[in-house]
């Protein structure tokens, strides 16, 4: 199993900065042949998002996970982020995405 890990540095509150760079990467990894991708703790939000957390949260449901499992087609990827339940609590979550 060829695995590649990320350390990626998100851009705080950019959440559709960030989630570009995490896809771009997914598809590199997979041009590499990568049977797995892995990103960091809160990869899509970065660490220091204070108040504004759910601002950035995403439910599993969302455009943007959807956008993150459609890329790992071929693949599977582990990526951290802000995930909000229907009961509108929040968790430091971790996506894992396999085709």
């Amino acid at each position: 199993m060829k695995v590649m890990v990320y350390q990626t540095y998100p851009v705080l509150f950019e959440l559709k900065h960030n989630l570009e760079d995490v896809i771009l990467k997914i598809h590199d990894a997979k041009g590499q042949k990568a049977d797995l991708v892995v990103f960091p703790e809160l990869a899509l939000t970065g660490y220091f998002v204070g108040q504004r957390y759910h601002e950035l949260a995403l439910r599993l449901d969302s455009p943007e996970i959807q956008d993150l499992t459609s890329a790992t087609k071929g693949t599977a990827a582990v990526v951290g982020f802000i995930e909000e339940s229907p009961s509108m609590n929040f968790y430091n979550s971790a996506l894992v995405a396999v085709d």
